[in-house]
């Protein structure tokens, strides 16, 4: 059991279907190894419709709505990150975004058409929320776990992440392969690691502000790869952080920053050597377990 101060990113119960429906999708697209994953050629391989114009899909979605839900449909069209409409075999993404934000909810969008136990819902309408970690619906979780899947093509990014070192340098540089952000690399590179680490999310308060006049940050959630769930379980992890705590320097200079700290894990403390990066919106620490002198020591020999 996780420390309760801990909110811990979990894949879906689903999982192993998950990956075979995104793998036979890749397949049928031929994209297996084809990076960055050429999403909209997996969403023509599948029969559905990429619609572009906003305003043609936008009068094609209200259309069918009920007066109440057209008009919350409106008032919120421009908070919309994707649609996917099962109806038509139908999915919209606005473009206006970064690429990788693109893509991620396309690949989201996608998923919805595909996982089929997830038609008994006609239409679904995704925003910032929906297409984040920090989504509940578990048709949302399982989207967003089908989006990961054909961005990073499974056990691919797998065998590929053993070639580096655990470190933002190369998050950066997966992320850059595929397509993909750093957060949502981040998050993919410590759930498929060995080693054990973690990856932490500090978002800033819109209700407090630390003495330099800076949102407090506090903790999101964790994600961790298995085995720094296995053996940490009991972490305390910082739940928020001010100015002046060394994490938070990421913010101050502009790059990423790195260290080492002893954490409380339920008995002893544990060191740890942790990295953090600021990323305009949220702060991420990478959080890897300290080698063992004695383990340094003989490779060292």
């Amino acid at each position: 059991m996780f420390s309760p101060n801990i909110s811990l990113v979990r894949r879906p119960d689903s999982e192993t279907e998950i990956c075979q429906i995104a793998d036979r999708v890749l397949r049928r697209a031929g994209a297996v190894g084809r990076l960055p994953t050429p999403i909209d050629e997996l969403i023509a391989a599948v029969g559905v419709e990429n619609v572009l114009d906003p305003e043609a899909v936008k009068e094609r979605f209200i259309a069918r709505l009920g007066e109440h839900t057209r008009t919350w449909l409106v008032t919120l069209w421009q908070k919309l990150r994707g649609i996917a409409d099962l109806r038509d075999r139908v999915i919209y993404v606005p473009n206006e975004t970064t690429p990788p934000r693109v893509l991620f909810a396309k690949g989201h969008e996608l998923g919805h058409q595909v996982i089929p136990w997830q038609r008994v819902n006609t239409a679904y309408r995704d925003d910032d929320f929906s297409l984040s970690p920090e989504a509940q619906d578990l048709f949302d979780v399982e989207a967003n776990y089908f989006a990961s899947e054909i961005i990073f093509q499974g056990q691919r990014f797998t065998n590929r992440l053993r070639d580096y070192k655990p470190s933002f340098d190369t998050v950066f540089v997966l992320a850059e392969e595929h397509g993909a952000s750093n957060h949502a690399t981040l998050r993919r590179y410590v759930e498929e690691h060995d080693e054990a680490l973690a990856a932490i999310p500090y978002w800033p308060s819109v209700y407090a502000a630390d003495e330099k006049g800076f949102p407090v940050l506090r903790v999101g959630k964790v994600v961790g790869s298995s085995r720094f769930v296995q053996k940490y379980a009991g972490i305390r992890i910082p739940p928020e952080i001010r100015s002046g705590h060394p994490w938070v320097g990421a913010r101050e200079l502009s790059r990423v920053c790195e260290g080492e700290v002893r954490l409380d894990c339920g008995a002893n403390p544990i060191g740890f050597q942790w990295q953090s990066w600021w990323n305009t919106y949220s702060l991420l620490v990478l959080l890897r377990r300290k080698p063992a002198l004695s383990i340094v020591g003989q490779l060292i020999r």
